[in-house]
């Protein structure tokens, strides 16, 4: 968990393409997705806490600014849409 979370911790500030999964198991308030290094079932997620005014949907990739770690989760806000 100590690797996961120093590995994560490089990664605040820095834009990932995220690809968007849903709404978040615990509250609609938050948006759930992977970047290309997060396998489901066996990674963490990035959770998005922030989404602009942004309407974003299931399958899309979106630009997301990571902000801060939570264990084995990314959380960050979107900050544009992917081009691909």
């Amino acid at each position: 968990k100590k690797i996961v979370e120093e590995n994560n911790a490089k990664l605040i500030g820095r834009k990932l393409q995220v690809m968007i999964e849903g709404h978040h198991k615990e509250t609609e308030l938050l948006i759930v997705g992977r970047h290309y290094g997060q396998a489901p079932d066996i990674d963490g997620m990035t959770i998005i806490n922030d989404t602009g005014d942004y309407a974003l949907k299931v399958g899309e990739i979106v630009e997301v600014e990571i902000t801060e770690i939570n264990n084995y989760d990314l959380i960050g806000k979107v900050i544009g849409k992917s081009a691909f």
